[in-house]
C-alpha cells in the first residue's frame, strides 16, 4: 500500500495552555479520558471536538503515541486523529482520580490472553502522560434485534483492514474500542476519503497500547478479523458484550 498522509493542521503554536478539562467520557485499563475545551477561538475552524487522555503509565502511553505516529496515513480514517502527546512532571503527592485505588480489577482488566491484570502502582508516579486526541461518538447499537447491522459490520472490517494492509494488528479487538465518528459543526473539517476503499469511513479503531506490528499474511489477518467481527456481530442484537477472553 503506498503511504497516503492525512494532512493535519500546521500549529507551530499549539500548546496544551489553551484547553481546560471538561466532562470525564470514560476511563479504561491505561488512562481516563475528559472532553477538551478551547479557550480560544483561533482553531475551531479546523480543530474538531478533541478529548485528552490522561494517564502515569508512561509505557503503555507511550507505545500508544507511536502507534498514533506510526498510522499517520490513517488517522482520521481507521483511527482518531492525534494532535500532539505531552508528559510533564507533577509534584510528589499529586493524585490522578485513576490511580486512587491501586489495587481494584475492573472486569475490563485483563492481558490479552484473557488473565486478569492488577494495577500496580505506575511506572513512574512523577510524569503525566498526556494524548490530545479527535473526539468520537457512540459505540455499535446493542440490543435492536431488528436493525440491519450488515453496513456497519462493512465500515468496521474495512477499518480493520486497512491497519491489516499496513501490517498492524490491534489485538484489543473488543465492541468498546469501536466508536462511530462524531458529526462536525458545518464549518468544521470533513472526513477524508479511505485511500483502501473509496470512500470515508463512519467508524475509528480507538486503544492502541496493545497493537503490535506482524508478519501475519493480509489473508491471515483478515481471517482473524472476520472471526472476531462474526463473534460481536451475531450478540449486537440481543444486547450481548463478549469480552475477547469469554
Amino acid at each position: 500500500m503506498s503511504r497516503f498522509f492525512v494532512l493535519l493542521p500546521n500549529f507551530h503554536h499549539l500548546e496544551t495552555s489553551i484547553f481546560l478539562l471538561g466532562e470525564r467520557i470514560g476511563s479504561g485499563r491505561v488512562g481516563t479520558v475528559y472532553a477538551a475545551i478551547l479557550l480560544t477561538e483561533d482553531y475551531t475552524s479546523v480543530l474538531p471536538p478533541l478529548v485528552v487522555k490522561i494517564s502515569r503509565r508512561k509505557h503503555s502511553m507511550e507505545k500508544e503515541a507511536w502507534f498514533y505516529e506510526e498510522l499517520e496515513q490513517l488517522q482520521g480514517i481507521a483511527v482518531p486523529l492525534c494532535y500532539g502527546f505531552f508528559q510533564t512532571r507533577v509534584e510528589e503527592g499529586v493524585e490522578v482520580s485513576t490511580w486512587n485505588d491501586k489495587n481494584h480489577v475492573e472486569q475490563e482488566e485483563v492481558d490479552e490472553w484473557g488473565f486478569p491484570v492488577i494495577k500496580k502502582e505506575p511506572e513512574d508516579p512523577t510524569l503525566l502522560s498526556i494524548l490530545l486526541l479527535e473526539r468520537l461518538g457512540w459505540n455499535i447499537p446493542l440490543g435492536y434485534r431488528d436493525f440491519d447491522y450488515s453496513y456497519i459490520k462493512a465500515d468496521v472490517y474495512e477499518i480493520y483492514s486497512d491497519l491489516a494492509l499496513v501490517g498492524i494488528e490491534h489485538v484489543d479487538f473488543r465492541w468498546s474500542n469501536i466508536l462511530c465518528v462524531l458529526e462536525c459543526p458545518e464549518d468544521g473539517p470533513s472526513e477524508p476519503v479511505c485511500p483502501n476503499h473509496g470512500h470515508a469511513h463512519a467508524w475509528r479503531i480507538i486503544d492502541l497500547d496493545l497493537a503490535r506490528k506482524t508478519n501475519l499474511t493480509i489473508k491471515g489477518l483478515e481471517n482473524c478479523i472476520e472471526s472476531h467481527l462474526r463473534r460481536l456481530f451475531n450478540n449486537a442484537p440481543w444486547g450481548i458484550v463478549l469480552e475477547p477472553w469469554e
